[in-house]
């Protein structure tokens, strides 16, 4: 058992003599070299006699080490009742065992912590809605593996009836046990401009709200829009653009707004990708929006346009595209809706509706719609 001992003895992190585990393997995490700690005690105990952590016993370097030889020895300068190497755990620096459970209980202190403020922050931002539905939750999921299908495979929408009923039947279905959002009609552009995005005809002549919308749920507090890992892309995003300098505002002034929507125009016109290029826009509704939020570069180069009008509680998500091509212009879309969901909480909106239809949507920016936070929702003008 000296082996045993002096084979221990030295490994980092094992400061009791006779009780040691051999690292294989490289580090073992908390909970399992507790355990194994625990284990080595045990076996060291029912080997060499009794051992205790903090009270005064025997330990492997004090006890007979090997049958009929201890009683028939002097102490000598190597040996370890004589050194003080036996001496208790309580005499010594604390045993593996001691110091595995310790930094157990500490780690395990702090992911109490740690739940405790994800908790406190969660009701914070819970006060805002209701818990999700889960049956709305599920139907939000097929809705969007449905339009994700129908735009990759379909050539025509009666083809693609044709070619996938089964889909088709289960998309309607999905479609009634959506949560309805409900909105009034308010006098005025902008609440006239909200109604018609969501009254505007669709498949056989059914508004387009009835069949589902993609809308945002606007928190009361801006800040727990960034909360909860489902918005942990967003925020690596956002850290990427103000790395990037990029920096949004209002704007007020109509001749710059003048100017913005000829470039908006321009851009749209000449943009490299087909299937987001239209060669005759027409945006001229968009200067008597109140809210304008352009993204600029630091050398004050428009990155991004967004205009959202808004009545009452609901807010429609008009114009938001780039200015250009590159990482900047990317990055500045999540932070452009960042800081968006921050404008429309400060009026008190509640749902920012995006009047695109979800089959005439490409992919990639489902794919973006999804992650900044968009679900399917009925919308209802009442």
């Amino acid at each position: 058992m000296d082996d045993l001992g002096d084979h221990v003895r030295h490994k980092r992190g094992l400061r009791c003599p006779g009780i040691g585990l051999r690292r294989r393997g490289g580090d073992r995490s908390g909970p399992a070299r507790a355990v194994l700690a625990v284990v080595a005690l045990l076996c060291s105990t029912a080997l060499a006699g009794p051992v205790a952590v903090g009270v005064e016993s025997s330990t492997l370097g004090g006890a007979s080490r090997s049958v009929g030889s201890a009683s028939d020895r002097a102490p000598s300068s190597t040996d370890p009742a004589a050194t003080g190497a036996g001496r208790p755990c309580a005499d010594r620096m604390p045993c593996a065992a001691v110091v595995a459970v310790r930094a157990t209980h500490r780690r395990r202190a702090v992911e109490r912590w740690a739940d405790a403020l994800r908790t406190r922050r969660g009701r914070d931002a819970a006060e805002s809605f209701p818990a999700p539905d889960p049956v709305g939750v599920a139907a939000d999921l097929v809705l969007a593996d449905f339009w994700t299908t129908y735009v990759d495979t379909s050539s025509s929408r009666w083809g693609f009836i044709a070619r996938h009923p089964r889909e088709c039947v289960r998309a309607v279905r999905a479609v009634r046990r959506l949560p309805v959002v409900g909105t009034r009609r308010l006098p005025g552009r902008e609440g006239r401009m909200v109604a018609d995005a969501v009254r505007a005809p669709s498949f056989l002549g059914v508004p387009i709200g009835r069949l589902g919308m993609a809308v945002l749920d606007v928190p009361a507090d801006a800040a727990s829009y960034l909360l909860g890992p489902s918005r942990a892309t967003v925020r690596r995003k956002v850290r990427a653009a103000a790395k990037d300098g990029t920096v949004f505002r209002p704007v007020h002034d109509p001749a710059e707004r003048h100017a913005l929507r000829l470039l908006a125009d321009v851009f749209e016109q000449a943009h490299r990708d087909d299937r987001y290029r239209v060669e005759d826009p027409d945006n001229t509704d968009l200067e008597d929006v109140g809210l304008w939020l352009v993204g600029e570069s630091p050398e004050g180069v428009p990155l991004l346009l967004v205009v959202a009008p808004v009545a009452g509680s609901t807010a429609v998500l008009r114009y938001f595209r780039t200015l250009g091509a590159g990482q900047a212009h990317s990055n500045a879309r999540y932070l452009g809706t960042a800081v968006l969901v921050e404008q429309l909480a400060r009026r008190g909106v509640r749902y920012l509706v995006d009047p695109m239809p979800p089959g005439e949507l490409t992919n990639g920016l489902r794919h973006f719609q999804r992650m900044v936070g968009f679900r399917y929702r009925r919308v209802v003008t009442r």
